[in-house]
């Protein structure tokens, strides 16, 4: 992790998720890419802390 190197990935996320996330960078000044690689990056965190269950499907 950290090397640097992108690869670009398409995802499909539901419109109302997506207007939150428009919202977010907006308010907070992060870019879509930057909001999800620190959402990704967390939730693996969290799953790896032993959180199986985390309730969104």
């Amino acid at each position: 992790m950290g090397d640097g190197k992108f690869v670009r990935v398409t995802v499909t996320v539901p419109k109302s998720l997506l207007e939150e996330v428009e919202e977010v960078c907006e308010e907070y000044g992060y870019t879509r890419s930057e909001l999800f690689r620190i959402a990704i990056r967390r939730f693996i965190t969290y799953l790896r802390m032993g959180q199986k269950e985390v309730g969104v499907r």
